[in-house]
């Protein structure tokens, strides 16, 4: 979905808003350098499990429910799907702790992320951004935008459908914003579509790349910046307002899945589902 050539791959990557998805365990074991951050991550592995399983079968009856919204080639049956998605998050829940140690898992959210400028070569993003343009506002795809835009010297987000299955109105005003400030802005098709008519991403750029310094264990913690944002935590980190853009959009945080009338929603290819909750209807989003 992002179109990632083993070129992009030498490079350091972010994935934000990654959920409980394999792309970091197995990046990881391949020798790349890849940092995931979602806030998530302030639960425990056994907590994100029990979570995922609580859900799994009301899930794979609405994928049923709602096969023909999406494209059955590569993944040829919603059973296929729900077992893919189940051994990928095994894959996360192996990797978690011991990322979460050396840095790899890192508990944050747009639009203010603990990362200083131009920490990482790339930073990708799918099913958050243009998919919630209903919940989430147009001043904050421009907040969440500039920020990426802050830490990476490239940005991919996919796709650029919203829920209604139509292109989100953000588009175009997020291209606008972002090429007034000199930076290069790009609609990609990419070979991937789970999701019918979801096979775009957005590409953004700065004119002058400049390679991260390499991210070792030892200086991944560096990376991260102080920051004060507009929240209150406690003693253990986690928020004591409503901070999320989920819970600002009246979407459950505390569930620690993404809910939405689109059900869950897979993060890589071979990711596990953030699920979502809107008040329309539930389907299996990709």
């Amino acid at each position: 979905m992002f179109a990632l050539s083993d070129d992009d791959c030498t490079g350091t990557i972010l994935g934000c808003g990654d959920g409980p998805a394999s792309f970091n365990a197995e990046a990881t074991q391949r020798g790349h350098r890849v940092v995931s951050c979602d806030p998530l991550y302030r639960f425990d592995a056994q907590t994100i499990q029990s979570r995922v399983e609580a859900t799994y079968v009301r899930i794979m009856d609405e994928t049923q429910r709602n096969a023909d919204d999406f494209v059955w080639n590569a993944i040829p049956s919603p059973e296929a799907l729900g077992a893919l998605r189940l051994q990928a998050m095994q894959e996360f829940l192996k990797d978690y702790e011991s990322g979460k140690t050396h840095g790899r898992y890192v508990d944050a959210e747009l639009p203010t992320l603990p990362f200083g400028p131009a920490s990482f070569d790339l930073v990708v993003c799918s099913h958050l951004l243009f998919l919630y343009s209903t919940q989430l506002t147009h001043d904050f795809h421009l907040a969440a935008l500039d920020e990426l835009c802050r830490v990476a010297g490239e940005v991919r987000v996919f796709p650029l459908v919203a829920l209604s299955g139509m292109p989100s109105p953000y588009i175009e005003p997020v291209r606008i914003h972002l090429a007034a400030q000199g930076l290069e802005v790009s609609i990609e098709k990419v070979a991937y579509e789970f999701r019918r008519g979801a096979d775009q991403m957005m590409r953004i750029r700065h004119r002058s790349i400049r390679r991260a310094a390499p991210l070792g264990e030892g200086n991944i913690a560096a990376r991260r910046m102080s920051y004060a944002p507009d929240r209150a935590h406690d003693a253990s980190g986690v928020s004591g307002v409503m901070s999320s853009p989920r819970q600002r959009c009246g979407l459950d945080l505390g569930d620690h899945h993404r809910q939405s009338r689109h059900g869950l929603s897979c993060v890589w290819q071979r990711g596990i589902w953030k699920s979502r909750r809107d008040s329309e209807k539930n389907v299996v989003e990709a």
